[in-house]
């Protein structure tokens, strides 16, 4: 019996076909990237140079009109302060004392009482001046304490005083009646001495008596002081105290 015998398909034809596809695709690879690389490096090339060639841009700073002060708007700054300053000094009103309403009331200490002093006067006072002099009156009373014991005002006096000199307009010396609900009330004239006098001062000092118990015939005293200052225009003529 005679063996059946397999003989072997030759293969080499189908393997020098697939080695010659192989290096048909290696070198399409290298081919390829032969042409990609040099177009890469040939753009980042022209980028490079592109960059290098073209200056850098730098920043510049342009001052502002209002940074900048010319002759003219410096001079037109100055004249805008001079006139406000002006306005602010007309607008300022000029001190009339303390009777600038007419009247006025103080109270004071007086011991364990209140003194209750009230000035006024029926002049205008914004037209007093050396030439035309102010009349002050003025009228006293005490308040709180025990209303039983007798109170009396022993002494009063009144001081002019224009700045250039003082003189007594008024003294008062005696036992007048102090006790609720008696008062005591006194006027003077004021004029100043010189004619640019224009403030002054009028001081007032009360002498109090002032029983310490009721019917008791005991007083002991009591000096009350007070200041008000009055204003006078400047006149053309002088005047005299009195």
């Amino acid at each position: 019996m005679t063996p059946n015998i397999v003989q072997p398909v030759p293969r080499a034809p189908r393997l020098r076909r697939s080695i010659a596809g192989a290096g048909v695709l290696a070198a399409g690879a290298v081919l390829v990237s032969a042409c990609s690389v040099p177009q890469v490096a040939s753009m980042s090339k022209d980028v490079s140079t592109h960059a290098a060639a073209k200056p850098r841009a730098r920043a510049t700073t342009t001052p502002s009109p209002s940074a900048t002060s010319s002759p003219s708007s410096a001079a037109s700054t100055a004249a805008s302060t001079a006139n406000a300053a002006v306005a602010t000094t007309s607008a300022t009103p000029v001190p009339r004392g303390d009777l600038v309403f007419g009247s006025l009331t103080h109270k004071l200490n007086a011991g364990d009482r209140t003194l209750v002093v009230n000035y006024w006067t029926s002049d205008n006072p914004y037209k007093v001046s050396a030439s035309s002099p102010m009349t002050l009156q003025l009228a006293a009373h005490l308040e709180g304490g025990n209303v039983f014991s007798k109170a009396e005002v022993s002494h009063f006096t009144a001081t002019f005083d224009d700045g250039t000199t003082a003189a007594t307009v008024r003294d008062d010396k005696g036992d007048f009646a102090l006790t609720q609900p008696f008062s005591y009330s006194t006027a003077f004239t004021l004029r100043p001495t010189v004619t640019t006098a224009t403030l002054a001062t009028v001081t007032v000092e009360f002498d109090l008596l002032i029983e310490t118990q009721p019917g008791s015939g005991d007083f002991y005293r009591q000096t009350v002081l007070d200041t008000l200052h009055i204003a006078f225009q400047a006149s053309g003529n002088s005047g005299s105290q009195s």
